[in-house]
């Protein structure tokens, strides 16, 4: 990612470096006879000769000089097409995804958010990036997200955890798996995380060790009634 800045950065410059260079020696060499004259110190015949060489001479460098930087603006456009074909179709994949996905940079500032993070937490991407957690939700939550976001970027491993908040229609459980995103040179960049609402499962969870603890206190009490009435007055 880095190394791409860089080259993008540097492109534009070759080539106006470049474009400059070639047209200069273009203009001292076809264009100013004068110089021709002036700095070989030949005659009119002699220069009248010599101009068609440089001219040759010119043309060619000229062509030459520009010819690398028109190959890296055109490497340069299909490399932007290809990003923002590639940054679509992650777009496209991310809001049909029914899981919360969302990526951070280092500051813990949200630089992308699907739409079923807007739906979520019930915020639009305009609120959300440029802004870290402790400025979008109440401390609880933000203390609970960056923590966890903490760890993750400290020891560049992937974890997943399950994290509570109330975002206005009661608290809801996620299982978030956060993990970061490195650059060719193996340093961190962002963070990622896609969280997956597991209320009802919780809930569901919760009844299932309900009803055993019921069943459990039912045959305490049946085998106590058993051992003091007998048999037949259990049935």
């Amino acid at each position: 990612m880095d190394k791409q800045i860089k080259e993008q950065a540097l492109y534009p410059l070759l080539m106006v470096l470049l474009t400059v260079f070639g047209l200069s020696f273009a203009w001292e060499f076809v264009i100013e006879e004068w110089f021709l004259l002036k700095f070989f110190n030949l005659t009119e015949v002699e220069s009248e000769a010599a101009h068609w060489e440089y001219v040759v001479t010119a043309s060619v460098f000229t062509f030459l000089a520009l010819l690398y930087p028109l190959f890296s603006l055109c490497r340069l456009i299909t490399r932007e097409k290809l990003a923002k074909e590639n940054e679509r179709q992650f777009k496209d994949i991310a809001d049909n995804a029914s899981a919360t996905i969302f990526i951070k940079d280092l500051e813990g500032k949200y630089v992308f958010i699907n739409s079923q993070y807007e739906k979520t937490c019930k915020v639009t991407a305009s609120q959300v990036l440029g802004k870290t957690d402790r400025e979008i939700f109440s401390k609880e939550i933000a203390d609970q997200f960056t923590a966890n976001d903490s760890r993750v970027l400290e020891s560049l491993k992937p974890y997943d955890y399950e994290e509570t908040a109330d975002f206005g229609d009661g608290v809801r459980y996620y299982l978030s798996t956060k993990f970061p995103l490195l650059n060719s040179e193996g340093k961190a960049y962002a963070l990622c995380g896609i969280s997956t609402d597991i209320t009802e499962r919780k809930h569901a969870e919760e009844q299932i060790r309900i009803r055993v603890r019921q069943q459990a206190v039912t045959s305490e009490f049946g085998l106590f009634a058993l051992g003091r009435n007998g048999i037949q007055e259990i049935m």
